[in-house]
């Protein structure tokens, strides 16, 4: 008889490491709060460089507004026969305004008020049109009430700022109907209906007033633009 106890057989688990990288939850927990917290930050700082990139937009965009303003101002005090300070400070805010909602170089429009007027203020010609951009009255009468502007038959065109107004609307709507800038200048200055009379019997179309503006306009870029963009 073996009196000598057989000891148990103890079986030891030997457990095996798994490949690869194992994170417990509350890591995973924190490495996703890190990683939203990162790409908020990111975010916020995309909208950051969004609205700063705006704003320098919109610097600039008030820049040129404000240089071009100044250069209508120079132009106007320079050639202006007897309009007060006021008055001319009111013609350059109604040129600014107009020549921007329009389209249209500024310096354009005062080549056609310098053409047409020299600037002066009571200016009429032998077929009754008036003002610093000699508009005839019916005309104005008309433009004045397609663009819901009050009308006073006393005053009317004699007023810089409202034929400046009816001028620059008369000068974009013939280029929106012609296309053309040599036509819109000679229909403006000899009429859209004589005009379109010549061009469809195939006549030639006068370019003296038209070639009048244009060097205007080109002394005009010469003296106050291009001298700005040297300097």
């Amino acid at each position: 008889m073996n009196l000598t106890a057989e000891k148990p057989e103890i079986a030891v688990r030997t457990t095996r490491p798994k490949r690869g990288i194992h994170f417990s939850i509350p890591a995973i927990a924190a490495g996703l709060l890190i990683y939203i917290m990162h790409m908020g930050i990111i975010y916020i700082q995309s909208q950051d460089l969004q609205t700063l990139e705006r704003r320098i937009l919109v610097l600039e965009r008030d820049n040129a507004r404000l240089s071009e303003k100044l250069e209508i101002k120079e132009v106007v005090e320079a050639h202006q026969r007897g309009f007060s300070r006021e008055e001319v400070s009111q013609i350059v805010e109604v040129l600014d305004r107009e020549s921007d909602r329009y389209g249209i170089d500024p310096l354009l429009v005062l080549a056609v008020i310098l053409t047409e007027s020299e600037f002066k203020r009571f200016q009429v010609s032998k077929v009754g049109a008036i003002g610093l951009m000699q508009i005839r009255p019916f005309v104005g009468k008309d433009l004045a009430l397609r663009r819901g502007i009050p009308w006073n038959d006393e005053i009317g065109l004699f007023d810089p700022t409202l034929n400046v107004q009816l001028g620059t609307t008369y000068l974009f709507e013939l280029l929106l109907k012609f296309n053309d800038l040599t036509h819109a200048l000679t229909a403006y200055a000899h009429g859209e209906t004589r005009l379109r009379r010549r061009l469809a019997l195939g006549r030639p179309t006068p370019e003296a007033y038209s070639r009048r503006v244009m060097n205007r306009y080109d002394q005009l870029v010469t003296e106050f633009r291009e001298r700005d963009l040297k300097g």
